[in-house]
Formats: structure tokens, sequence, C-alpha cells
């Protein structure tokens, strides 16, 4: 069953007992200050989720009363990362995708993207690049252990895919990477593990980034040819090639909403799939059958016209 933000609300919070001196700070004269003292638990709970036809990737369930925190930090995170890099990481896929295809064509960008970068984020390394007060900080909120299967494991990764300010951490550190490299603002991109930087210079940030442990996927790695991906748009020649997944059948009008949409923005005019999209729009009731623009998501089928 869905959980509910009501549901979260009501429900007893968790927290790691060293993130409990952020965490009175941060609810003082709120509701929640008027509520029951959170449950300390020992760490997070790893689970994982279908990546591909041949792997799962794996995320972990974080303490409730912890990721309301974390995701605190990572808003603070996008904030100081939009001042000082003047992207917005709330907005910045698209114009990874925009610079991915337009590499595509002209070859001046190289697109580079890491095998299992969050669980390759090792805490000394994160100790090494942060302010001091800042690793208090994040430190205080990050799990220490995971559980897997009852079992306990201590954690030399900083932090793990489900915490609220993993990505935006992520993201600083391979650009603060860049940095270093004296790849300036116009000429480096970064979006969690997606890295955008000019070909000449592809070398030397993979070069940096394996010496801190980091292993670029070369099956996602496009540094020459006709080719680049970045932030899901696949680009050849300035041509969007990116087919939609669908990952399971679809059985309720939502899921043939979304169906209809992705098919709709692989080809918006429909040269291609019009008769998909026509048989999912039939699967759908009467009062289903809203359209509109592509910002309002699937609440609507996809209407580019």
């Amino acid at each position: 069953f869905p959980v509910t933000i009501q549901t979260k609300m009501s429900s007893q919070r968790t927290l790691y007992a060293r993130g409990y001196d952020v965490y009175l700070h941060r609810v003082k004269r709120t509701i929640l200050d008027q509520l029951t003292t959170p449950d300390f638990v020992r760490g997070n709970r790893f689970f994982t989720v279908p990546k591909d036809s041949q792997k799962d990737r794996g995320c972990c369930v974080e303490a409730s009363g912890s990721i309301m925190l974390q995701l605190a930090v990572g808003n603070i995170l996008k904030e100081r990362y939009r001042r000082a890099y003047k992207v917005d990481l709330r907005h910045a896929q698209p114009l990874h995708q925009t610079l991915a295809q337009k590499a595509s064509v002209d070859g001046a960008h190289a697109t580079i993207d890491l095998s299992n970068a969050s669980d390759t984020v090792a805490s000394g390394l994160i100790k090494l690049l942060l302010p001091d007060d800042w690793y208090v900080l994040l430190n205080s909120l990050r799990a220490p252990i995971t559980e897997i299967d009852g079992k306990t494991v201590w954690l030399s990764k900083f932090s793990s895919m489900g915490n609220g300010f993993t990505f935006e951490l992520e993201t600083i550190l391979f650009r603060t990477l860049c940095e270093a490299l004296e790849i300036g603002c116009d000429d480096a991109y970064v979006f969690g593990d997606d890295i955008i930087v000019p070909t000449e210079r592809a070398g030397d940030v993979m070069a940096a980034l394996a010496y801190f442990g980091f292993e670029p996927n070369p099956r996602k790695t496009f540094c020459e040819g006709p080719f680049r991906e970045s932030c899901g748009g696949d680009f050849f020649l300035g041509k969007p090639v990116r087919a939609h997944y669908l990952k399971r059948l679809p059985d309720e009008p939502q899921d043939w909403v979304s169906l209809a949409n992705g098919l709709r923005r692989v080809d918006p005019h429909m040269h291609w799939v019009r008769a998909a999209w026509r048989f999912c729009v039939d699967q759908l009731p009467t009062a289903w059958r809203n359209y509109g623009p592509e910002w309002l998501g699937d609440l609507v089928l996809y209407d580019p016209g």
C-alpha cells in the first residue's frame, strides 16, 4: 500500500542517536516538538529495486526523523551549489540533456557516467574534502550501519541511495574535482554522477576519478563519436534515440496514461507510434481522457499542440 504524508506524520519517528541535537534544533517550536521523543535506531535497512533486466539497484530505508534532516541539509546544499556554480539542480536535468544533444553533433564535450557512485564515496574522502563543521553535521545524520537480511554491516561508504543528501553531496564532490582540475563553470556540468566536461579534458577527469576510487562506466561514458548520453537523454547526431521503458504491464488507468505519455515523448508527432498510442487511450475510461501540457506530467495525456 502507498505510504501517504499523513501516515508519515502520524507514525512514530525514528532517529540515529548521534543526530539528536540537530533534530531538537530543527523541530524546536514546531508541532513535532510537542509529540513523543523519537525512537533511536542503530542504522538503516537495505532493500533493492529493479535496475534493469539483469540486476537490482541497492537502496536503504532511512530513519524517518533522520531523513527529514537529511532532506533539509540537501536543500541547503542545492542552494549553495546554485550560488557557486549558477546552476539550479532542481532544473538541471533538461540542461544536461540539451548539452548532451549538442555534444553529439559538435563533439565538444564528453559525457561521463560512474558505476555504483554512491557505493564508492568513502567516508575518509568526505572527511578529507569537507570543512570540519560540515563533515560533523553530515556524519551525525548518516546511518553508520545497514541491516541486511537480519545481519548488521558497518558502513565504510558515506551515504547510500535513500539518504536525503546523497545526490547533492555527490554533485558537489564531482564538481569540486572538476574545479581542482581548473575546469570552469562554463565548461563542467555535474548532476549526481552524470558529468559533462570538454572532450579534451575527459581523460584528466577520469584519471582523477580513478585516483579517488571511482570507476567510469564504459557502457555509459562517451568521449568520441556521434553519440552522447546524460540524465536520461540519449542522442545520436542531435537526434533523441532513447526508447520508452515499460517496466511492468499496465493494468490500471494511470499506468495507461503513463505509457501513452511515454510514447508521445519519444515521438511527439506520432510518426511511428500512433497506433500504439491510440491503443493506450482506448483502454482509458472516458473520465480519464484529459489532455494537457507536458509539465502536468501523468495527470493528463500529453498533448504537444
